[in-house]
């Protein structure tokens, strides 16, 4: 989360003793990256749990199969995103 620029609060956020004396837009624009960090931490979330459904389709041989038709999913589409888990038709 710290990577991704979220912290505990928005002093901690601005290193600052008090956000009193902030210009409203200083104060937008430290919003607005504290949400892209949420945002960030979300999509990295979102992803591994992809990876782990992924890693679980390995072992229960199940890996390479579309989760809406059943069909064969590509092997281009795997290679480039190999954490996939639908076809090119879906």
């Amino acid at each position: 989360m710290e990577e991704n620029g979220i912290k505990e609060g928005q002093r901690e956020e601005l290193s600052e003793l008090s956000t009193i004396d902030n210009h409203p837009a200083d104060m937008a624009t430290e919003v607005y990256d504290k949400e892209r960090g949420y945002a960030l931490f979300e999509n990295e979330k979102n992803i591994l749990a992809k990876i782990d459904a992924a890693l679980k389709n390995i072992e229960d041989g199940t890996y390479g199969i579309c989760e809406v038709c059943g069909g064969e999913i590509e092997k281009d589409r795997l290679e480039a995103i190999p954490y996939v888990s639908t076809c090119k038709n879906v």
